[in-house]
Order: C-alpha cells, then structure tokens, then sequence
C-alpha cells in the first residue's frame, strides 16, 4: 500500500506566499500540487482540479514530503 503523505495548514499557507514569486511554470504548479493537498484534497482530486495525472501528484507530493 502507498503511503499516505500529509501537508499540514501552515506548509500549505507557506507555499501559498512563496508561489506569488515563483516565475517557472513548471515549479509553480508543483507546488501548487502540494498546497493544495495541505487543504486536505486527495490525490485524485488535486489531478482533476490542475488536469494532470494522479501518479504525478503522488511523485511531487511524496518528493516534497521526504
């Protein structure tokens, strides 16, 4: 079974500020992946909501939380 990663409020509210200086695309969204999550929407959910896939949600998540 994968492990189930948690971003708590405050990361989230953390990565929040620090997307508004982000100028790479790419960085952006992968922390916007992980924002998101600390708002406590699953993976399937955060794929949907920024239309990418569910695996690459788990990959960034869990890259983030190591």
């Amino acid at each position: 079974m994968a492990k189930a990663y948690e971003i708590i409020e405050e990361i989230s509210n953390e990565i929040r500020m620090i997307r508004k200086l982000i100028k790479n695309k790419s960085e952006d969204i992968r922390l916007h992946v992980v924002e998101i999550r600390g708002v406590s929407k699953r993976n399937n959910e955060i794929a949907e909501i920024l239309d990418v896939y569910e695996k690459v949600v788990s990959k960034w998540i869990s890259i983030f939380s190591n």
